[in-house]
């Protein structure tokens, strides 16, 4: 699912009102963006004043400028516990010397997408945070965020309801469709899925990933000429994508249009890189498509290179069986359905 990390602009500022000489030579050292250096100040600071905001707010700032968000994150957590007034005064003096707004969200937002995947409890701690923003697109963005991590934890019904949340908050979050959306397909919920990708496509109609996940959502209800016209879309503006080119083949065969579906196959294998599994797919259908055309000599020739491709391509076998039975020739096609039973065995 798409993770967005904001970040600032260093305006070189004249600061005031630093008390303790580290968190002033700090400070000095990230106008030059000098970055460790200032982290070593800072560190300092926090030893010095253990129980003062005011250093682990400037060391958050540190590790936030290095793009270290993790660290920023939990020193700004340290920061605001141990004096949530103070911090928030050195926040705001921060955004200044910074030339930036929303310095906490971005902090908290940050961290909650760099800890996501990895501890996601912590993520969502962090998430839950960034909700505080008053901005209602960074709350939504926040909400979306949350929903992405409950996935990651299994816990899709709450996940559902958080992406909801999301676009009842800014209903211009596109990440919040897309991530609803997503969810539908990965669940073979497609035809949830479409209006939520439709919406995405109006908010965003240059996001080419929309067409495609749009296509494959028409695909799965049999809405073929749907889907055809959204595939060729997305083939037009991600060109060579096997994936989509398979995809669209199988529209134009489910909608019985085998010449164009086949032109596309063939489109596929010219292709100088295209991933095993979808290179054995494409065989594949091609080979479905001779067959219903009742060309099996023809069908038997694509199934052989697709096992000389790969050995181990069940569904070849089984569709050559099938070819060669109507071609009469029934101790290749037991040989072939021998193969297929094989094959599927070595598959458990």
């Amino acid at each position: 699912m798409k993770k967005v990390l904001a970040g600032v602009v260093i305006v070189m500022l004249i600061f005031t009102g630093c008390k303790a000489q580290e968190i002033t030579g700090g400070n000095i050292h990230i106008q030059h963006r000098e970055f460790d250096k200032a982290i070593e100040q800072f560190k300092l600071a926090t030893e010095k004043y253990p129980d003062k905001a005011e250093p682990y707010v400037s060391l958050s700032v540190a590790y936030f400028m290095k793009r270290n968000y993790e660290k920023s994150a939990d020193a700004l957590e340290q920061a605001i516990e141990k004096d949530n007034k103070e911090a928030k005064i050195s926040i705001k003096w921060y955004e200044n010397f910074l030339g930036t707004e929303d310095y906490e969200w971005k902090v908290f937002y940050n961290g909650a997408v760099k800890y996501s995947g990895v501890d996601d409890k912590k993520a969502l701690k962090l998430a839950q945070k960034a909700e505080s923003a008053e901005d209602p697109k960074f709350k939504s963005l926040s909400y979306t965020l949350h929903g992405n991590i409950l996935i990651n934890l299994q816990k899709t019904d709450e996940a559902i309801e958080y992406y909801k949340k999301a676009i009842n908050t800014d209903e211009n979050n596109v990440e919040s469709y897309n991530s609803l959306a997503r969810y539908y397909l990965i669940n073979n919920e497609s035809e949830k899925a479409i209006p939520y990708l439709k919406k995405a496509i109006q908010l965003d109609p240059k996001t080419t990933d929309n067409y495609t996940y749009l296509g494959q959502a028409y695909l799965d209800i049999e809405d073929y000429e749907k889907a055809i016209k959204m595939l060729e879309k997305a083939s037009t503006e991600l060109k060579d994508n096997p994936k989509i080119l398979y995809n669209l083949a199988l529209s134009y065969f489910k909608s019985e249009d085998y010449e164009s579906a086949l032109k596309i196959g063939n489109d596929i294998l010219q292709l100088e890189e295209v991933d095993p599994f979808m290179l054995s797919k494409t065989y594949n259908l091609m080979g479905q498509i001779h067959i219903t055309e009742k060309k099996y000599q023809e069908a038997v020739t694509i199934l052989n290179e697709a096992i000389e491709d790969n050995p181990n391509n069940c569904e070849a076998y089984h569709l050559l069986a099938i070819a060669y039975l109507k071609l009469n020739k029934k101790v290749l096609s037991s040989e072939a359905a021998e193969n297929w039973d094989k094959c599927l065995e070595l598959e458990e």
